[in-house]
């Protein structure tokens, strides 16, 4: 939230994916350390400026479980908003054994 309320513009805010044995998953929005901007966050851990959601149009439904976000965060760069990834702010991405996720994930909006 600090960094929500700190940055001005923010979209959304990516956060680094561990997987379930805390260890940094291979898919991440960006490389590195360092909070930087990105193309696009990764729905499995993200927040959500309500304004920015609402102002793109939300996600585009018939795109369903894949792609999404990708999509949000192009709508969301050309009305511009900021797509932050922050490192220092995870999650843990549980998989099954064919390599999915067992539920849907969720994104948090923020009013």
């Amino acid at each position: 939230m600090a960094l929500a309320e700190r940055l001005p513009n923010i979209g959304a805010i990516g956060f680094r994916q561990l997987d379930s044995k805390g260890r940094v998953h291979y898919m991440q929005p960006a490389s590195g350390e360092s909070l930087r901007c990105v193309p696009s966050f990764f729905n499995y851990g993200a927040m959500l400026s309500k304004e920015a959601f609402d102002t793109a149009g939300g996600f585009f439904e018939p795109l369903g479980y894949y792609f999404e976000e990708n999509e949000l965060s192009l709508k969301l760069i050309d009305k511009e908003f900021q797509v932050i990834y922050d490192p220092s702010l995870t999650i843990v991405h549980h998989e099954n054994s064919a390599g999915q996720r067992s539920t849907r994930d969720t994104a948090i909006v923020l009013a």
